[in-house]
């Protein structure tokens, strides 16, 4: 009777044994009604976010193309003067992990403009604002162009306008 006994528990330790072996090498369960396109591509997602905040996911003012979210926002992208200077040529570009903000900068007043650290205010269809870019815009004379070329590791790509302070 008493080595009955032995062999049942026995019995139940190794299939418990083996319940937690299938369950620890059986790793993450997958949906059924997943594509496999679409987890090849989730788990893309998962290896690119352990290194970057850019949000692929989010598709708002922008389109993606080969790892590159860019924002085609027209109030964003349109040519405007700001503290007496001209924008134009506007790219707001997510790639390898960071958001650009590039642009032409002409001095369209009638006296020169004196470096000075500006701050890009992005902001959200409804005017909120989304984010804040600090950048620097050197010096530049009355009808001469230089460039804003500022750089973060956030992701302001989904803006749909911006001011300059």
């Amino acid at each position: 009777m008493k080595k009955k006994l032995e062999v049942i528990v026995a019995i139940a330790v190794v299939i418990v044994l083996l319940g937690i072996g299938i369950y620890l090498l059986a790793g993450k369960k997958t949906d059924k009604n997943v594509e496999p396109e679409e987890m090849a591509q989730e788990q893309q997602k998962e290896n690119e976010e352990g290194y970057s905040l850019i949000d692929m996911n989010n598709t708002e003012n922008v389109k993606i193309e080969n790892g590159v979210k860019e924002n085609i926002s027209s109030p964003l992208l349109k040519e405007k003067t700001l503290l007496g200077l001209r924008v134009s040529n506007i790219r707001l570009v997510a790639e390898n992990g960071m958001t650009n903000f590039t642009a032409d900068v002409k001095n369209t007043s009638s006296t020169d403009f004196l470096e000075r650290e500006i701050t890009i205010v992005f902001r959200r269809k409804d005017g909120s604002e989304l984010a804040r870019l600090r950048g620097q815009l050197p010096d530049i004379k009355n009808g001469e162009t230089n460039r804003i070329d500022a750089s973060t590791t956030a992701d302001m790509t989904n803006a749909y306008d911006f001011v300059i302070e």
